[in-house]
């Protein structure tokens, strides 16, 4: 075996074993892994290539004037939830150190929780319906002796007309839900027209037309 070919063997083992006697400590926060160089070495003699994967660290080391460079493979040293982009190299007194920075705790996202809504219901409609004592109880006088008229005055049986008519047309568009409802609301309307209408009709079947007898 040639001189060269022993130099390069004994940088070999050196390599691996300076490799072996990694130590890992913390400063500062940071995490970091030291590998003690051959003796005699200096960063301008060598070329070393530091490749972190998933689960494994390797460490390529070409001596000056070779082309191949020794390998040694380790599990990942680093710590869990590394950046990869941050961790950094550098040699320190023939030590090379690999330094892990402190990871950043990320800030904890605080959902503003809104208040639960607020259903506001509709209040109650009031009874637009005037109703009197007389009516509640089957009629009687005022106190001056006069009565009130149950009847419904033309404004009154205006609106009446235009419910029922309001009624039927939604009927007939198919809108029974709708009509059944306006006719529930305002059945008293429509019943005093129907009644009135009922009572007209009847009064002229039986009141004979007096015009015929005046001779």
């Amino acid at each position: 075996m040639g001189s060269n070919e022993q130099k390069l063997l004994d940088a070999k083992t050196q390599f691996e074993e300076c490799v072996a006697r990694h130590t890992s400590v913390e400063e500062n926060g940071q995490h970091i892994i030291q590998f003690p160089l051959p003796r005699g070495t200096v960063k301008e003699q060598i070329k070393l290539s530091i490749i972190i994967g998933e689960n494994s660290m390797k460490i390529e080391w070409t001596p000056k004037g070779e082309t191949e460079p020794f390998v040694k493979t380790l599990p990942n040293l680093l710590s869990e939830n590394y950046d990869k982009e941050e961790v950094k190299a550098m040699f320190v007194n023939g030590v090379l150190r690999i330094i892990q920075p402190p990871l950043t705790t990320p800030a904890t996202l605080q959902h503003e929780i809104p208040p639960p809504a607020t259903i506001v219901s509709d209040p109650p409609q009031p009874d637009t319906r005037q109703s009197t004592e007389e009516e509640r109880d089957g009629g009687g006088g005022l106190e001056d002796g006069s009565t009130k008229s149950k009847s419904m005055g033309k404004e009154e049986e205006s609106h009446a007309g235009g419910i029922t008519e309001a009624a039927a047309a939604t009927m007939t568009a198919g809108y029974y839900e709708v009509a059944k409802e306006l006719i529930r609301t305002h059945r008293r309307e429509i019943l005093s027209v129907a009644v009135g209408l009922a009572i007209l009709g009847m009064s002229m079947y039986l009141i004979p037309d007096r015009r015929c007898h005046d001779y």
